[in-house]
């Protein structure tokens, strides 16, 4: 089989398992809040099944009420875009606040940009600080070089 043809059967293999394992999930939802995201994330980029950003919501949100911090940023980006539900940076920011309880670095990250642009909350300096050094501290990446460039608050 020439290398090309392999490449073809492989990619509609692959399609092929995630429309199966959309469909499945469909009948049998699954319990486990990142699978329920996952299903959320094939909605929203049409992979495997039709994009749908009100199913996305709906796995997401589910996902969400099951804990799952990537869930929430995911709402959070759907409301700060306006996919599939009204633009609201105030909703962005409510999701994003319920992730930061949980401690995720890139929800603590994205808060912080948003408090640093004042979008949904006043612009805060200090508070955008705050958060990025929360992300930083956990050593991730976008909030540790968030927090370098914002380090000029720390001196005011």
């Amino acid at each position: 089989m020439s290398t090309r043809k392999a490449i073809v059967v492989a990619a509609f293999l692959a399609l092929a398992s995630i429309r199966v394992f959309a469909a499945d999930a469909a009948q049998s939802p699954p319990a486990n809040p990142e699978q329920m995201n996952r299903m959320g994330l094939l909605y929203a980029t049409g992979t495997g099944v039709p994009k749908d950003y009100v199913a996305a919501l709906a796995w997401y949100q589910r996902a969400a009420e099951s804990g799952s911090t990537s869930a929430m940023n995911n709402i959070a980006t759907m409301y700060f875009h306006g996919l599939g539900v009204p633009q609201s940076y105030e909703e962005t920011v409510k999701w994003l606040r319920l992730a930061v309880k949980q401690g995720d670095a890139t929800a603590q990250n994205r808060l912080g940009a948003m408090y640093d642009e004042g979008l949904g909350v006043p612009k805060d300096a200090h508070e955008a600080f705050e958060l990025f050094s929360l992300a930083a501290s956990q050593g991730f990446a976008p909030g540790i070089a968030n927090l370098g460039r914002a380090t000029h608050v720390a001196t005011a």
